[in-house]
């Protein structure tokens, strides 16, 4: 993808790895990428991290919750030390505040909302099991009843 000359790609598991190489070979301005995908990519010499100068880690504490934190700890070794870092999280849990604490220096907490992670009180769960051909009309009888 490009867009006004910088060009970008994403690289994950499960995507056509030959594609995703001929991507980064042909040089990008920016690379969007799973954790585990970005080390094998640095591994293989596919990409170097030596002049990247801006790292953002989105949906840091998912990526721990599914057993990346090696993978991630391995990026924030590679990376040039000087770079400018962004963590984005939902929540603010123990290790990602620990790896904000080891990786980044003076690092700052931005808060959008509220700290207050409790479900909102208005909403109601329901699950209904039905057959697939009656989905929909159950779904339309239960928006109608909310309303």
């Amino acid at each position: 993808y490009s867009y006004h000359g910088i060009s970008s790609a994403c690289v994950y598991g499960g995507g056509n790895r030959h594609e995703q190489i001929a991507m980064v070979k042909k040089g990008i301005d920016i690379v969007l990428p799973t954790p585990g995908t970005l080390n094998d990519l640095i591994e293989a010499n596919i990409l170097n991290l030596d002049s990247c100068s801006y790292l953002i880690l989105d949906e840091a504490d998912r990526m721990l919750d599914m057993g990346f934190e090696p993978q991630i700890k391995k990026v924030l070794l590679d990376i040039r030390p000087d770079r400018h870092t962004i963590m984005t999280s939902a929540t603010w849990p123990p290790g990602v505040r620990r790896i904000a604490h080891e990786y980044m220096s003076n690092s700052i907490i931005v808060n959008v909302g509220s700290l207050d992670l409790k479900a909102a009180s208005t909403v109601t769960q329901r699950v209904v099991m039905t057959e697939l051909d009656k989905k929909l009309e159950i779904l339309q009888e239960n928006v109608d009843k909310s309303y």
